[in-house]
């Protein structure tokens, strides 16, 4: 079942391979210590010309859902203290935002609930972080998430665009001509566009490789996430190149047996901890957008970890 129609509907009802790194820019595999990198400047410690393919990166599925609504738990995906800044914070750089276009403002949503945030207020905590760390930039995939026939409401791709453009242009921090070394993003927002006319790489892009298996429903909707999720991580390991981002969503839902997000959340993220302490570190894991993302603890610590850090570090 699509993801946006299960929601729908329960309103209405109540990741080894050993592979050697690439030459060139990389140095040895060597992570800082603790006291040195935080999790608000751990980029600080990675060369200027990383390509950002070849970035490991904790990030948030569904970033801005922190409400369930009337959804059963569905539409909720992060904990609810679990804001923006606090994100970046703790060292996530992949945010997954999802608006509606209504009353001329793109609102966050996910599903037909909406989460008591806008897309401009987001850009607001980026530019924030951006300007208090800027040693970091953050990927953000952007997705025109709802619409029905509400007066007010424009489910057209050109009005997405419009609302885009205008925050874009009170709030110039983003990076929209592909992906690049890190250098060159550092301070900006790296725009993965889900709408068709927005700038910057575009989610259907052949530059990206995405495993997002999300409809789980199975007789072990946990074993068949954590399948997928390994042979990503495989995948990106695998490749030496910089000609692919990689984005591994740890997330997923089933409607039977039923398990929520979080039901789902708490186990693969124990698992997958599991499976990165016994898995070798060459070779870059990509970007991994969690739900429920600051219950990962040291999972998070452990992606960041995976980088390839300057010896100054």
């Amino acid at each position: 079942m699509e993801r946006r129609n299960f929601l729908k509907n329960s309103a209405a009802a109540t990741v080894a391979v050993a592979v050697t790194r690439a030459t060139g820019w990389q140095q040895a595999h060597a992570a800082p210590a603790r006291s040195s990198v935080t999790r608000s400047n751990w980029m600080s410690s990675i060369s200027d010309n990383t390509p950002m393919q070849r970035v490991t990166i904790p990030g948030t599925h569904e970033s801005g859902a922190r409400y369930p609504g009337a959804s059963l738990g569905f539409a909720q995906c992060q904990n609810k203290g679990y804001t923006i800044d606090k994100q970046l914070s703790d060292g996530m750089r992949y945010l997954d935002i999802r608006c509606r276009n209504f009353n001329g403002s793109l609102l966050i949503h996910h599903g037909a609930f909406y989460q008591e945030a806008s897309f401009k207020g987001v850009v607001q905590e980026c530019q924030k972080f951006l300007k208090e760390n800027p040693s970091e930039t953050i990927f953000m995939r952007l997705k025109h998430e709802y619409h029905n026939s509400d007066e007010g409401d424009d489910g057209s791709d050109k009005g997405f665009v419009d609302r885009f453009n205008e925050v874009q242009k009170e709030y110039p921090i983003f990076y929209v001509d592909g992906i690049p070394n890190l250098g060159k993003a550092r301070g900006k927002v790296i725009l993965l566009g889900n709408v068709s006319g927005l700038p910057g790489t575009d989610w259907g892009s052949a530059g990206l490789k995405i495993q997002d298996v999300y409809d789980l429903a199975s007789l072990y909707p946990v074993d068949k996430k954590l399948k997928a999720v390994k042979g990503q991580f495989d995948a990106a390991q695998a490749d030496s190149s910089s000609n692919f981002l990689y984005i591994n969503h740890l997330s997923g839902y089933s409607a039977f047996p039923v398990r929520t997000p979080y039901q789902i959340a708490e186990d693969v993220l124990v698992e997958v901890k599991k499976d990165l302490t016994s898995r070798s570190t060459a070779g870059c894991l990509g970007v991994v957008p969690m739900d429920y993302a600051d219950e990962a603890k040291d999972l998070t610590w452990r992606l960041i970890e995976w980088n390839t850090f300057t010896s100054s570090s």
